[in-house]
């Protein structure tokens, strides 16, 4: 219920009493993310969370029984991941140690631990088979286009997703590294000769591959690329195509059988000419030595349960990362089953609507202010706003995967009375088959929200990817107000749009092609002068905060006219102006400490919004006040 002056559901009361953990001590003309963030990021499941996004993370974790639960009520084929679930929190008896399936599973994808692999399939192969054949993406991310503009087959490779978890996890077992492997090796031998030499250079080894990789997938200019396999020799140093295409063929196994014609998507070059540095400095078998390596680090816990103290380093650290450990697991191992339960019982009907309504609304105000945009000529306008009209958003499977029947077929093959380790191999396996089909290869190419980046911009395929894990408050509510979704979710959303046409994403045309900007050269050397600006805080670059909250306030100013949602203040102290800016700040908190990929700057936003100056009551020439304010679009 609403009164005529106050929205006071349950949600919004809980929204407002997130607002109101404000630091008075702080000016919020002085410094607005001292003002909200000082306050809000206090002790949160137990002093783990560093940012407001990875709380989303975090409570995806908390609450992911539940989420299992809701859904298998509409979706019985839950019921398999939830046994694996409860039997790696050990709530269900195991099946005693597991690792002889762990060691058959890296025979069969070519590797061998502790010794080496006499197989013949290279590193870089075994890589790309892991991550596209069994969802494993540790050193590459791989997807494959049967459609693209030239008619060929593309290839689409990216620096793996789990390499800065990897890298991470590395930097903090590092200094006990021996102690640490001899946990593993323990569990998997009886030989007690142990070459200690080894293992540090292995250490090294892991440290400065996953270095590399990680600089490559952190880099602020990449250099992206589209070639044949048949241009490989002209297009990478010291490569070739006689090399790479036999490489990639063994690795994806695609049939028909990949061509010179097919084609080979980086999203940044550096990242094969990177591997490629690997290979000359340390060789192929140290190369799937560290591979086997890094996944018994990371998949042993499954198959042994006493390895979990060796994981985490300490039996009360194992009991407190267990559950998101294991939710993890869980979610990788049944991808689209998980996304279907968690669309069908955390996301409405009502939800999807509002969701996809808003981007729609965003999506065609960005198109507007770039019509509206004098500095930009006739012919940039036409190829920029087509390239905006192309983007889409994903968060949620398809209508036709959220099926009980659809469902239960695809995972027919994984027993509900399967070990741990058992539910990990089947459902890898089924994921392995489902591979083979587009339909499949999209919905396993959604986001999860099992890993920290909630919230991207496709450069390569020009889509927004949204976790579903954050359609939860604080950044979404069922019932809120539009200042809470605009200057929650809505602006979140707007952040990734915008990449779209900021530096790197104007070198990708409507067509997917790779270009130097679709930008004339007259409009490009007018947006390089707009798009930086002195006055923010000694950042350069108005992207993305500032065309994404040009957008975002425009829309939402907008939304009265043309949504159902609410439009009420919290409360007296919380007018919706205020709720949009507060809630916009909240979503930007992180520690010092914080490694989040998002990385936004709430004091760079509301410098350049005169709306936020008006609301606070900033003089002019405070901080958060600037007197020249910087705009990228016109209106």
């Amino acid at each position: 219920m609403k009164d005529a002056k106050f929205c006071n559901t349950a949600d919004c009361i809980h929204h407002a009493s997130l607002l109101r953990r404000i630091n008075s001590a702080i000016d919020p003309c002085d410094d607005f993310s001292a003002f909200v963030c000082s306050g809000f990021l206090q002790e949160r499941f137990g002093g783990h969370v560093k940012s407001t996004i990875e709380g989303l993370r975090f409570k995806w974790y908390e609450e992911f029984g539940k989420t299992l639960r809701m859904g298998t009520t509409k979706f019985p084929a839950g019921r398999k991941p939830i046994a694996m679930y409860e039997m790696c929190r050990g709530r269900r008896p195991v099946h005693g140690s597991q690792l002889p399936l762990l060691r058959a599973f890296l025979q069969d994808v070519h590797l061998a631990w502790p010794k080496a692999s006499n197989t013949t399939l290279t590193a870089f192969s075994v890589a790309l088979s892991l991550a596209f054949r069994w969802q494993i993406p540790f050193w590459f991310a791989i997807s494959v286009l049967e459609d693209s503009s030239s008619g060929r087959r593309r290839a689409v490779v990216r620096p793996g997703t789990y390499v800065p978890i990897l890298l991470n996890y590395h930097l903090r077992v590092a200094s006990d590294y021996l102690l640490y492997y001899k946990s593993y090796y323990a569990a998997y031998t009886a030989d007690s000769g142990l070459n200690e030499t080894a293992v540090d250079e292995m250490r090294v080894l892991e440290h400065t591959v996953l270095s590399k990789l990680n600089s490559v997938s952190k880099s602020l200019s990449p250099t992206p690329s589209v070639f044949s396999f048949r241009e490989v020799d002209r297009r990478v140093p010291n490569a070739s195509t006689a090399y790479w295409l036999p490489r990639f063929d063994e690795g994806l196994k695609l049939q028909p059988r990949l061509t010179p014609d097919d084609e080979v998507v980086l999203s940044d070059i550096g990242l094969l000419q990177a591997f490629n540095s690997l290979l000359v400095m340390y060789g192929d078998q140290n190369l799937k030595a560290l591979l086997a390596w890094q996944l018994v680090q990371f998949y042993s816990p499954l198959a042994e349960i006493a390895l979990m103290t060796a994981r985490f380093g300490s039996k009360q650290k194992a009991e407190i990362f267990r559950p998101a450990y294991c939710a993890h697991h869980v979610e990788a191992s049944f991808k689209v089953l998980v996304l279907s339960l968690a669309t069908i019982s955390r996301i409405t009907v009502k939800d999807r609507r509002l969701i996809t309504t808003a981007f729609i609304n965003l999506v065609s105000t960005a198109l507007s202010k770039v019509n509206a945009s004098r500095w930009m000529d006739n012919e940039s306008k036409a190829l920029v706003t087509q390239k905006l009209a192309l983007v889409e958003m994903q968060i949620w499977p398809p209508e036709s995967l959220l099926r009980d029947d659809v469902l239960e077929e695809t995972y027919s093959d994984v027993s509900e009375n399967a070990s741990l380790f058992e539910f990990w191999v089947t459902s890898r396996s089924t994921t392995s088959q489902m591979n083979q089909t587009q339909n499949y290869r999209d919905a396993l190419g959604l986001p999860g929200s099992n890993f920290p980046l909630y919230f991207a911009y496709d450069y390569l395929l020009n889509n927004v990817k949204i976790a579903l894990g954050a359609a939860t408050p604080p950044a979404y509510y069922h019932d809120g107000t539009a200042a809470m979704f605009y200057g929650g979710l809505g602006f979140l959303m707007a952040l990734q749009l915008v990449r779209s046409i900021d530096s790197e994403g104007l070198k990708w045309a409507p067509n997917k092609s790779v270009v130097h900007s679709i930008l004339s050269e007259s409009t490009a050397l007018s947006y390089r002068t707009r798009q930086v600006c002195s006055d923010l805080n000694g950042t350069k670059s108005l992207f993305p905060e500032i065309p994404a909250l040009q957008t975002t306030f425009s829309v939402f100013k907008a939304s009265r006219l043309h949504d159902n949602m609410e439009h009420l203040p919290l409360g007296s102290d919380l007018p919706e102006d205020k709720v949009f800016f507060l809630t916009l700040c909240l979503m930007t908190c992180a520690r010092m400490d914080s490694t989040e990929p998002l990385a936004v700057d709430c004091n760079k936003i509301v410098q350049s919004s005169e709306a936020f100056a008006q609301v606070y009551g900033c003089r002019k020439g405070t901080k958060m006040n600037p007197v020249n304010k910087c705009s990228f679009f016109d209106v």
